[in-house]
């Protein structure tokens, strides 16, 4: 029983402080959160490059090029995000939210279609048509099985990153928007408390005249 409350009372502590932690990062200022869009943006390059690679391998020369064009945009929409953290453009921010959302729209309507083309490729495997497959010069089928596979779980992943990343990059926008907005007031109200401090000595001296 003690080592059982032991690892309870260990876990519940891990928890508490990946929770802590995690609010303090995404409830924290625009550099905090800059650096964890960063990091995103740098794991959207990577798994866009990854959908090229995986567009270059197939056969069918639509699906090529299709796939190829939207790893490019991908590719190009990780390096806006990373520009947008770097510098904090909210412009850029938002062309990058917007490129994320079309992202995120493509990825899931192409889920249903990954799906089936993956269990279309394990029934062909499973009826042994591979020697079929390689007579007309095609891809082997456990090759084709497992790009149609990689793709499946790309584009999952992918799916959840995005979907974080569209959340993410509006939350640094308004957070950029609020330090700018608090900046302008302390500067406005240190403005106000100059002219102030300049006008005292002439109130000052307009008393002693009577004026």
């Amino acid at each position: 029983m003690p080592a059982i409350t032991n690892k309870k009372s260990w876990a519940e502590k891990a928890q508490i402080k990946l929770a802590k932690t995690m609010h303090s990062l995404f409830n924290g200022d625009s550099e905090k959160l800059a650096k964890v869009l960063t990091v995103l943006a740098i794991l959207h390059i990577g798994m866009f490059l990854a959908v090229i690679v995986f567009a270059l391998l197939q056969d069918d020369r639509v699906s090529k090029i299709r796939d190829c064009t939207f790893g490019v945009v991908g590719v190009m929409n990780g390096l806006l995000g990373m520009f947008g953290a770097k510098f904090s453009d909210r412009g850029v921010l938002m062309l990058y939210f917007v490129l994320l959302l079309w992202g995120l729209a493509v990825v899931v309507s192409n889920l249903a279609t990954f799906f089936h083309e993956q269990t279309k490729q394990t029934d062909i495997c499973n009826h042994a048509l591979e020697a079929e497959l390689s007579s007309t010069g095609q891809q082997s089928c456990s090759t084709k099985l497992l790009l149609v596979t990689a793709k499946l779980l790309v584009a999952c992943i992918s799916s959840v990153t995005q979907a974080f990343g569209c959340w993410l990059a509006l939350r640094l926008s308004e957070k950029i928007q609020d330090e700018l907005a608090e900046a302008m007031s302390e500067h406005d109200s240190q403005a106000q408390q100059t002219f102030a401090t300049q006008q005292a000595p002439a109130r000052r001296k307009n008393r002693m005249f009577g004026m």
